[in-house]
């Protein structure tokens, strides 16, 4: 006798569908409509989370036949599954055995060549990820002229799995069909907009869509020497960029026409500082590039008659063959310069060839020093996509996902760079404290370098022509900066040069 007679397709429905193991073993025995399996009273609880509808089945049995009918399940958003089945040990042994055993892949990863210092510490984001996946290895390679290269390995059929990208990049290349889009990972794994640094997020997307996964953020702040600043009555750091260049002027030192120490370079963080006078540099509403807007044009004013002042001639003699700040005997170290603006991986090479230089911190300064213009400033940094035929797209985001969301705080720690991920800032700063050690001289400086402090929203316009624009806007402001055209004139030419080549690459995609 058959006491479950009753039991069709609709009560199974209604009553909810099986998840995890349990819809694993109800597929098995739904294999066939007329399947029949004779079980002993086994009562097993399994809870887990899976994409399916929320689920309460109980099917107890004590020597009895039960019929099961083919159930079609539904996938929705993750809930939780609670889940009773009575099984039978040789039917379970079927099901394990069936189990499709991960297939061992390697995947190809590709990183701009940092040097190897910062190359090596990116492979620790591989050895974290192959311990957690044993069936997958990454075979990293990081490569000079990546975006050159990149493109030629798309359009030759044998791209990387996975490979950095740069805010600056990123758009063209999303534009011109390098990367596949990852809004269906994204959704499926839970990943949002408001999880992110904002702008990291934004300068991932185009169009609306992600095309990549904000990987590490560079927080810029300043570094000053202290004791330069009490030599000349200065104590607390600029926080207007009208201040800055009033100390930079008490800072500069000369012999004769040589300029033998120099306060701010108006070439150091242009695109920062025209952000931080309140310039935008695309306009979202009309799609349209803004380089004559009314900030930005006012940001190249003020520093004009700064380096009109210093002789920008002179101010490039300077820093001929000057070693950079990560080298033995540079500017900084030397006490020749005052400023230093980076990010808080500046502290090795700070400590191990600048140990005597007593350095505060401040952030880029703004127009006013207003509160409410700190969300001016930019956290932009890098990102990771999966190119247009990716041999291993699954494995590559497994990848991504578990770097850059899953474990962004001990990516950042492991590799220097700072986490996108909004949750784990703080335990990204406390394993960074610690590893750093209190007595350090950047300690009490390293909120400067997180989310804590910079507030920053502003992020390089996702666009077609990202690369060439930067480039034509970062040409005609050095112009500027030698006194040969004026802001307002220079950057109308640079809107129209910017416009034409961008209404000329969207009709060649037409």
């Amino acid at each position: 006798m058959n006491t479950y007679k009753g039991l069709t397709r609709r009560k199974i429905l209604r009553s909810g569908l099986v998840g995890g193991a349990g819809l694993t073993a109800v597929a098995a025995l739904a294999g066939c409509n007329d399947t029949q399996v004779v079980v002993e009273t086994r009562i097993h609880e399994v809870i887990k989370e899976v994409p399916v509808e929320r689920v309460v089945t109980r099917i107890v049995e004590r020597q009895e036949v039960v019929e099961v009918e083919r159930v079609v399940v539904r996938q929705v958003e993750v809930e939780k599954v609670v889940t009773l089945v009575v099984e039978e040990e040789k039917v379970v042994t079927r099901i394990v055995e069936a189990m499709p055993k991960p297939r061992d892949v390697t995947i190809v990863a590709w990183n701009a060549n940092w040097g190897e210092l910062y190359n090596d510490l990116m492979m620790n984001l591989a050895r974290d990820f192959e311990a957690a996946f044993p069936h997958v290895k990454v075979d990293y390679r990081f490569i000079p002229r990546w975006e050159e290269k990149l493109l030629a390995s798309v359009a030759g059929g044998d791209p990387p799995d996975t490979t950095y990208t740069s805010w600056v990049a990123h758009g063209n290349l999303a534009f011109l069909g390098v990367f596949q889009p990852l809004d269906s990972f994204a959704r499926l794994a839970g990943i949002t907009r408001d999880r992110y640094i904002g702008s990291m997020w934004d300068s991932s997307t185009y169009q609306g869509r992600l095309y990549a996964l904000p990987g590490g953020a560079d927080f810029i702040a300043v570094f000053r020497n202290q004791d330069l600043y009490e030599e000349v009555g200065l104590e607390e750091g600029p926080a207007t960029q009208d201040e800055l260049i009033e100390h930079s002027l008490k800072l500069l030192s000369q012999d004769g026409l040589k300029i033998t120490r120099i306060g701010w370079d108006p070439q150091w963080r242009r695109e920062f500082m025209g952000f931080l006078n309140g310039g935008e540099f695309w306009d979202e509403e009309t799609q349209s590039v803004t380089p004559d807007h009314p900030g930005i044009v006012g940001f190249l004013e003020r520093f004009q008659a700064y380096s009109t002042e210093l002789d920008f001639n002179r101010i490039s003699a300077f820093w001929q063959d000057q070693p950079g700040s990560s080298k033995p005997g540079s500017p900084f170290a030397l006490g020749k310069a005052a400023y230093l603006s980076t990010g808080f991986w500046a502290r090795d090479p700070l400590d191990k060839h600048a140990a005597d230089v007593n350095y505060s911190v401040s952030l880029l300064p703004s127009a006013t020093g207003a509160a409410e213009e700190r969300a001016w400033d930019s956290v932009q940094g890098w990102m990771y996509g999966i190119p247009t035929g990716a041999r291993h797209p699954e494995e590559a985001w497994e990848f991504m996902k578990f770097g850059f969301f899953d474990n962004s705080a001990r990516m950042a720690v492991n590799t220097l760079n700072g986490p996108t991920v909004l949750a784990q800032q703080q335990e990204w700063i406390d394993e960074m404290l610690e590893r750093i050690g209190p007595g350090n001289r950047i300690a009490r400086w390293f909120d400067f370098f997180t989310g804590l402090k910079n507030k920053g929203e502003k992020h390089w316009p996702a666009i077609p022509i990202g690369s060439f624009y930067r480039t034509e806007w970062g040409k005609a402001a050095e112009k500027v900066f030698r006194g040969l055209e004026e802001p307002a004139e220079s950057m109308a030419n640079v809107k129209k040069i910017a416009t034409d080549e961008l209404i000329k690459v969207r009709r060649s995609r037409a």
